[in-house]
């Protein structure tokens, strides 16, 4: 049986962030990539994975 538990810290993947080097996709391309190579490698290529959306409202100019 193959260990599957893929471990990052927040700070770690902030200080990703913050180097430039994070792995940052949408819900949508997440799927793909597990689609693709499996939840764990998945996991161990992306840092963050989006899933809001921004839009102007009615109200936003209130």
């Amino acid at each position: 049986m193959t260990d599957n538990k893929v471990s990052k810290s927040i700070p770690e993947i902030n200080e990703r962030i913050k180097s430039g080097d994070a792995v940052i996709v949408t819900a949508e391309e997440m799927a793909e990539i597990v689609r693709e190579k499996g939840e764990t490698e998945a996991a161990k290529e992306v840092d963050v994975v989006t899933t809001g959306t921004f839009g102007a409202m009615c109200s936003s100019g209130a």
